[in-house]
């Protein structure tokens, strides 16, 4: 079994600033380590184009090179196939892939669920009939992606509150597809995550319930990984990489709204939509606490055949 080594943001604070010293002291003849990095195009970015902003990358010896990767498995895929070094998935694809036996090797975490400030939210129409969770018997529920957190969370959460999961049919629809399909009435009910929810609050749709919490109060939905076919022999890189993007988090929390310009030449979401949703939270190390839950949840509905401890997927 690997070494497990959690990081707490003071420990990653002061990694950071000793290679970032160590790098300075060797001088500029020192080769930068070269990473290939697949970033997605979401607000979660924040943290990862600070650091090239800035420079931190560049000033921890990192020399990046970015590829940008899709969502759901895409990453996974670019990081087995070679594409890419180190990239950004949610957390139950990565557990899923890593219960099957693909390296999967946690290099930083991504963000944190928090209930107190929902980041994702089950809506509906502005004059729908659905008033609460058992209202949705029998109804229609749109999902971006149906195998994935947002049904896993449905399902915990409509167990929850007494539902049966089997009488709520569950349909695939993409994210600016959910607004037409509420007020059309074809969907009656649409659980999506920001930067969708907002805009959709804004045009009248409300809140039925918020199915992350039925996983935990607080719990990680993402995270940036690497596989075993490069992190062993680039262990190091890896774990630079990592602990630059922690000692960026405290920043990029407390400063939202400074980076919306930023923000949105990324991820191409104009400064009003941004303002309209509510701002993810970078995690701030990897806990147990917060990413046992989705593995627990996912042998719970037998999307995962076996429990493991989360721990054995850090790198």
């Amino acid at each position: 079994m690997p070494t497990v080594r959690l990081v707490n943001r003071a420990q990653a604070i002061r990694a950071f600033g000793a290679f970032a010293g160590a790098f300075a002291v060797l001088g500029a003849d020192t080769t930068p380590a070269k990473i290939i990095v697949g970033p997605g195009v979401s607000p979660d970015m924040a943290a990862f184009y600070r650091g090239i902003e800035s420079g931190a990358f560049k000033n921890a010896g990192l020399d990046l090179q970015v590829e940008t990767v899709g969502p759901g498995g895409t990453g996974i895929a670019a990081a087995i196939g070679g594409s890419v070094n180190v990239a950004y998935a949610n957390f139950f694809t990565l557990s899923e892939a890593f219960s099957r036996g693909i390296p999967i090797r946690l290099v930083a975490p991504g963000t944190l669920y928090r209930a107190t400030t929902p980041t994702a939210r089950l809506l509906v129409g502005p004059n729908s009939d659905v008033h609460a969770p058992a209202d949705l018997a029998g109804k229609v529920v749109g999902l971006n992606q149906l195998h994935d957190l947002l049904g896993l969370a449905m399902f915990a959460w409509l167990d929850k509150n007494g539902v049966d999961r089997t009488k709520v049919q569950f349909v695939e629809v993409p994210p600016r597809s959910m607004m037409p399909g509420l007020e059309s009435k074809h969907l009656d009910a649409a659980f999506i995550f920001e930067p969708f929810t907002g805009s959709m609050m804004a045009q009248g749709a409300k809140v039925l319930g918020t199915p992350f919490d039925a996983i935990a109060a607080r719990w990680m939905p993402t995270a940036w990984f690497t596989v075993d076919t490069w992190s062993k022999d680039h262990r190091a890189t890896a774990q630079r990489f990592g602990e630059v993007l922690m000692s960026i988090y405290p920043y990029v929390n407390a400063h939202y709204l400074d980076l919306i310009p930023m923000i949105s030449g990324f991820s191409k979401l104009s400064p009003d939509t941004l303002r309209t949703m509510t701002p993810v939270f970078a995690a701030p190390s990897f806990d147990t606490a917060t990413m046992q839950p989705v593995i627990d949840a996912a042998v719970k509905y037998g999307w995962i055949a076996k429990t493991f401890d989360a721990r054995t997927m850090i790198l």
